[in-house]
């Protein structure tokens, strides 16, 4: 998970979030990106989500109070059932 919430290349407010495709392409400053879709992290068998560092755990404090998907992409991995893991 990054600093901002994303998960995979799912950025918070981009249309990838509620694109009903397997796929999708996201525009970033560095570079075009390729991200599996939130009804692709669906039929997962298994989520992970890992950070590490108090930015990020802030981050995840939020992601677990009420709100969207299309805020802090990482609530689509955790309304799935995620695995947690949280580092040093």
């Amino acid at each position: 998970m990054g600093e901002d919430g994303h998960i995979a290349s799912l950025f918070p407010h981009d249309a990838a979030n509620r694109s009903p495709a397997p796929l999708a392409t996201v525009s970033r400053p560095d570079h075009l990106r390729v991200t599996l879709t939130p009804p692709v992290l669906a039929h997962a068998r298994k989520i992970v989500v890992a950070f590490t560092g108090p930015a990020k755990t802030i981050v995840f404090e939020r992601a677990v109070l009420d709100g969207t998907g299309e805020d802090l992409p990482v609530r689509h991995a955790l309304m799935l059932g995620a695995q947690v893991l949280i580092g040093p």
